[in-house]
């Protein structure tokens, strides 16, 4: 709290009232608001004199997101919190775990690229190299699951141990919606396998009935609510418990080879696309490889720059 109000001192010297808040700035402050009005009114104006002081990225929104739903659960959080060693790295998690979702997700579109499995089974055969790509793409995904669930999986016990002997309903409620998601998937799926698939008589193209559609379509938003809905809710529970700070350190080393499996998944895949575009165009004629493209390429810049950040944190870096 001492560096917080030094730093506070040091802004109201340096703060040049004439300059207007640049957008950063102003994101930072709308960001404020998110906080409870007690908390606001004891601390808001001290961290605003030290969000002038420093420079703002997207990282410092992040945290102060993070650290409003901290305050509304713990009315005692106090500004050097949100820039606590621990906090930093706990973000860095949590944006690592996304960025990996968001990899996996487009990791398991890419398996459709073998359908019709006969056509693919013929190209392989005459072009071994596509099946070398596809299965190094495979065990880089795999190696990124691996490390995955060796980081994961002790933040997720910890978290589970700590809110049942503290009882906390909300992070119980977090912990809990996941699963109820992908039981509500899997029992929709179940209900409307045979009325999904039902085509139009007498079509050669096989059309969809309009149920049928509406209920493909349904299944695919009720996909992404659960991917999505379940990926928030573990991240609250996660951002709602307090990790160790020792455990938090250690989830830097399989985070890093979460993230290099990642990148070598990302360059594999590309490779697979260009020797598909080259020597085996009939195999995914109907594919939408940019887009999984794109997608991994988003999961990768979130888990890169959330590793460096964590790293950074951990050695104590200024303005992590």
């Amino acid at each position: 709290m001492n560096n917080i109000s030094n730093a506070s001192q040091s802004a109201s010297q340096q703060a040049q009232p004439d300059k207007p808040d640049g957008l950063a700035l102003r994101l930072a402050r709308g960001a404020l608001r998110l906080y409870p009005a007690a908390w606001r009114a004891r601390y808001a104006e001290e961290v605003t004199l030290v969000l002038r002081a420093s420079h703002v990225t997207g990282w410092t929104l992040i945290d102060l997101a993070l650290g409003a739903l901290d305050a509304h659960f713990h009315r005692e959080l106090l500004p050097g919190r949100l820039l606590s060693m621990a906090h930093r790295l706990r973000t860095s998690d949590i944006v690592i775990f996304c960025g990996y979702m968001l990899y996996a997700l487009a990791w398991a579109a890419m398996t459709f690229v073998r359908d019709p499995l006969p056509e693919w089974e013929r190209a392989t055969a005459a072009h071994p190299t596509l099946l070398l790509a596809y299965d190094t793409m495979d065990l880089a995904g795999l190696v990124a699951t691996l490390a995955f669930l060796a980081g994961g999986l002790p933040i997720l016990w910890s978290v589970i141990a700590q809110t049942l002997r503290r009882r906390q309903p909300r992070v119980i409620f977090a912990l809990l919606a996941p699963v109820a998601l992908v039981v509500i998937f899997v029992v929709f799926a179940l209900l409307t396998v045979q009325y999904s698939t039902t085509t139009v008589p007498h079509t050669q193209n096989g059309q969809l009935t309009p149920l049928a559609f509406a209920l493909q379509m349904a299944l695919l938003l009720l996909f992404l609510l659960t991917f999505v809905g379940g990926i928030a809710a573990m991240s609250y529970a996660v951002a709602h418990s307090e990790v160790s700070e020792r455990l938090l350190r250690y989830t830097l080393i399989p985070g890093a080879v979460v993230t290099l499996a990642l990148i070598f998944g990302l360059l594999t895949t590309v490779a697979l696309s260009v020797v598909i575009a080259t020597e085996a165009p009939e195999v995914a004629s109907s594919f939408g490889q940019p887009i999984v493209i794109i997608m991994m390429l988003a999961g990768v810049a979130l888990a890169v720059s959330a590793l460096w950040r964590g790293l950074r944190a951990a050695r104590g870096g200024a303005g992590a």
